[in-house]
């Protein structure tokens, strides 16, 4: 009782659970909470004191007002098992009476048989051997059934071992999925920011064009004006000769000035060309500082807080107004962030081969971890060679059953021709024979209603045997499971 004093909710849930399946083996605990399903295990073992325990006092079992209740629990649990233990061990004795009482009856109905005259004792010997095969039917369809499974299972386990882990074809999945939608998030950003341009140049190109059109109109204007003021005045031949001749200067300054219009146009279209490298160029600088910042928070030195920052500022930000390089960045590449990139490389360099060694040992302890699935397996191969080895021993008895009824047949032949030759020397005493023969009717009687109660026995002793053998069957689908359960949390920590 020191002991229990203590006891946690933990503790408390297994030695429960131990006590419960030794008086209940083929109890199999649900997903349910054990506050949930230990109400339900009450009440099917109709505990009396199920009413007094309550779902919040689970959580504190150790506590002075509820451990009295817990320990009545654990002590009325191990008075079962007691109880159970003694009842098995009675079907036992049971079982061993009833199928002696068998062998008795058999060993009577051939006697009887042999003393009416009749040597063949093969239906009788045929009917034994049906009562047998009829209360091991259901024993062997069980073995089979077992079998089945067994082979199954061995399938569905050699399946778990050679497939891929599903978890590391998902991760890389992941991974890759996870470089795409960087992509995918890139290339968004670039057309977004080229579409806010073309937006910026079409608005710029519909302004130029309304203030063609405005001057398109004011020229149109100012020329219907001049050609109403020309025909009002009136010119002579000589002033039209001049203003022909001006005209024709006015032409060809026109051309000369169209001329260096389109020198200053291509020089202009050379300097917007020029521009537009310049304007790429500053691009590719800024996405390249977008994918060093991107970069540095991968790696774990931006920002200032990072974990491999070391509460220094690495962020990198570019100024297209500075005129050297150094300007135009606001760390130093060479000086700072280098040697700093250099150092962190040394160190997770040395991570590296930790981390290998650590993958090492890792690779040990699966192996170690083979080992005891292999060891389990072997438990698994031994316990069906004892099951063979009781099935052995069931037909070895069977046998020597047998033998001893042969011997027991002639014991009884050689008796008869005695008791042959005794009633022939002794006719005199017939009528005390007589007598006593009506006696022993009566107890024959008395006999064969004993044997009818002794064989009620032994069926109940074979139901015995075959409930122990279903137990040790049962036994063997949890080492199976437990197999199943050891191989697949070995698949997850190979994974």
């Amino acid at each position: 009782m020191r002991s229990l004093r203590g006891i946690s909710s933990k503790d408390f849930q297994n030695i429960f659970k131990a006590l419960h399946l030794k008086i209940v083996p083929t109890y199999k605990y649900s997903n349910k909470k054990f506050e949930e399903e230990i109400f339900d295990v009450l009440k099917q073992l109709s505990y009396p004191l199920a009413d007094s325990i309550s779902p919040r006092s689970l959580y504190s079992i150790a506590a002075p007002h509820s451990f009295p209740t817990f320990l009545a629990l654990l002590h009325w649990l191990v008075i079962s098992c007691q109880s159970v233990d003694a009842i098995m061990e009675q079907v036992n004795k049971e079982e061993k009476t009833s199928m002696d009482t068998l062998f008795s009856e058999f060993a009577r109905s051939t006697y009887k048989s042999f003393m009416c005259g009749q040597d063949d004792f093969s239906p009788m010997e045929t009917e034994l051997q049906n009562t047998f095969d009829k209360f091991n039917e259901e024993n062997v369809a069980k073995i089979k059934e077992l079998e089945e499974k067994k082979k199954e299972l061995k399938r569905q386990v050699a399946l778990y071992e050679d497939r891929v882990s599903p978890l590391i074809a998902l991760k890389a999945r992941r991974i890759q999925q996870e470089k795409d939608k960087i992509k995918y998030t890139e290339y968004i950003t670039d057309r977004r920011k080229r579409i806010s341009q073309y937006k910026s140049m079409i608005g710029v190109a519909k302004g130029e064009i309304e203030q063609a059109v405005e001057k398109l109109r004011f020229y149109e204007n100012e020329r219907a004006n001049y050609k109403m003021k020309m025909d009002a005045q009136n010119i002579s031949e000589e002033e039209l000769v001049q203003l022909d001749e001006a005209r024709l200067r006015l032409e060809k300054e026109v051309e000369n000035h169209r001329t260096k219009l389109n020198q200053m146009q291509s020089e202009i279209w050379d300097y917007e060309m020029l521009l537009e490298k310049k304007r790429s160029a500053v691009k590719w600088i800024e996405a390249n500082v977008a994918k060093f910042n991107r970069m540095g928070v991968e790696i774990g030195i931006i920002p200032s807080t990072a974990a491999f920052a070391y509460n220094k500022e690495f962020s990198l930000a570019f100024d297209p107004a500075g005129k050297t390089v150094e300007g135009m960045l606001s760390v130093d590449l060479k000086d700072a962030v280098l040697p700093h990139l250099k150092t962190l490389c040394q160190k997770h360099m040395e991570n590296v081969a930790r981390l290998s060694e650590e993958a090492s040992a890792a690779h040990d302890n699966a192996e170690s971890l083979n080992a005891d699935m292999k060891q389990q397996k072997l438990e698994v191969e031994e316990l069906d060679q004892l099951l063979a080895e009781r099935k052995n021993d069931f037909d070895e008895l069977l046998e020597s059953t047998r033998q001893e009824n042969i011997t027991l047949n002639s014991v009884n032949h050689d008796l008869e021709k005695k008791l042959r030759e005794v009633r022939a020397d002794i006719n005199s005493e017939l009528v005390e024979c007589d007598r006593k023969e009506s006696q022993l009717r009566m107890k024959i009687h008395g006999i064969t209603r004993t044997a009818s109660a002794e064989q009620k026995q032994l069926v109940d002793a074979i139901l015995s045997l075959s409930r122990e053998q279903i137990a040790v069957i049962t036994r063997i689908e949890e080492k199976a499971k437990e197999l199943k359960a050891f191989a697949k949390a070995q698949a997850e920590s190979n994974s």
